[in-house]
């Protein structure tokens, strides 16, 4: 009965390996393109990732540079002030 019962599973396992792989030849075009497909989204967050990086960089430049900005012309103003006796 066991003996049976093991050999049923073989056979058993012996058609999913083949059907297994009747599937992958039948759909390799489609696997290949979906590998095709994966490497170039992982490629895009790359380049996602990096541009969102010069972005942040960018932003922190431009918010320095506004203060620096705010900083002259304050200095400025206080000067015109001095040397006109008005604003």
């Amino acid at each position: 009965m066991f003996q049976r019962t093991g050999e049923s599973l073989a056979n058993d396992l012996a058609k999913l390996r083949f059907h297994e792989q009747r599937i992958n030849v039948d759909n390799e075009s489609s696997i290949l393109q979906l590998n095709q497909i994966t490497i170039g989204k992982k490629q895009l967050a790359v380049e996602l990732r990096q541009i969102i990086d010069t972005v942040k960089h960018l932003d922190y430049v431009q918010k320095e540079t506004s203060n620096e900005l705010s900083r002259v012309q304050n200095t400025f103003d206080a000067k015109m002030t001095d040397l006109t006796g008005s604003g």
